[in-house]
């Protein structure tokens, strides 16, 4: 591995397989619609061989015709808007801040932009994204790369911050430095065709050796080496947003999001709270202030009252 590759102008994280751990949930989420439109897939397997190219030309190219392509894309992107939160790889929270605080960082995916928002904030780190580009915005990674290198106003970066950082923009004309970490052989094929410079990741869709044939510059065996190979230039601004704990085992990340609006929707719905009254205090005194403490002493009952209580009781 190179001690490190300098600073970039952008980097670019894909979201499946990169950023979130996917590697088998896509193809679950994935599987029943195949079936039940008789596609040539029986397994993850058979699913990650879409991405060895752009996965929207893949997937039509496995559809008998446009429409089928059309009708199997809308289920597919439907079913990930509704439900898809797959947790974030362990180590990636840490990365996207660290970087985030040197240089301008993007998600570019094949996902659509109402997951990767879903992630992003479940995950504390939607302001450190400047830039999100997803298959229902643009299916070609190609495309999207290639407008950001050519327009360096997209270099303006954001530092876990809902405001961008002005102070960073450049009013030089030359193309911008953009490197894609992902863990695809079709997006390293798509990042280099557009003059990027791809990073593998090893633990997606595929391996080490598959991603070096692509072009991958590097291939990094855990997050942290992203840290060593882009994260080394001054601090451009700060990151203190507190990390998140895990999930507890078996919870998905949206679990813990819906809990949290829920809980914030009950507490909106609460009454205001009644004013403070002292304790042991009851009746007039509760209202008016006084040093002298209440006399809290049940009254005397009437016995004539206490007995006709107790003949209709008896009846």
């Amino acid at each position: 591995m190179a001690d490190s590759l300098g600073r970039p102008d952008l980097v670019l994280f894909d979201l499946d397989g990169t950023l979130i751990q996917s590697r088998e949930a896509a193809w679950e989420y994935f599987a029943a619609i195949a079936a039940r439109h008789g596609l040539p897939f029986s397994s993850a397997e058979d699913f990650h061989t879409m991405f060895a190219g752009n996965f929207s030309e893949g997937l039509r190219a496995a559809c008998p015709d446009q429409r089928t392509f059309q009708l199997v894309k809308r289920e597919y992107f439907d079913l990930l808007e509704r439900e898809y939160a797959p947790p974030l790889v362990p180590g990636m929270r840490e990365v996207v801040t660290h970087l985030a605080e040197r240089t301008t960082l993007g998600v570019v995916s094949s996902n659509v932009m109402k997951v990767v928002r879903r992630v992003l904030e479940a995950n504390d780190i939607a302001t450190c994204i400047a830039h999100v580009f997803t298959g229902d915005v643009n299916p070609s990674k190609q495309d999207v790369i290639q407008t950001l290198r050519a327009n360096v106003a997209f270099t303006l970066g954001r530092h876990c911050s809902p405001y961008y950082d002005e102070s960073q923009v450049s009013i030089s004309d030359s193309t911008a430095v953009v490197h894609l970490v992902t863990d695809t052989v079709g997006d390293c094929e798509e990042a280099i065709a557009a003059g990027a410079i791809p990073i593998g990741v090893a633990w997606g869709m595929h391996s080490e050796e598959e991603l070096r044939r692509a072009g991958a510059t590097e291939v990094c065996l855990w997050p942290q080496e992203l840290i060593a190979l882009l994260g080394r230039g001054p601090r451009l601004g700060s990151c203190s947003s507190p990390a998140r704990p895990l999930p507890a085992r078996g919870e998905r990340v949206l679990d813990r999001v819906r809990a949290a609006n829920t809980a914030n929707h009950s507490s909106d719905q609460q009454p205001p709270p009644a004013a403070h009254v002292a304790p042991s205090c009851c009746g007039p005194c509760a209202s008016t202030e006084t040093t002298t403490p209440c006399d809290t002493t049940p009254a005397a009952i009437d016995p004539e009252v206490l007995a006709a209580v107790t003949r209709t009781a008896n009846a």
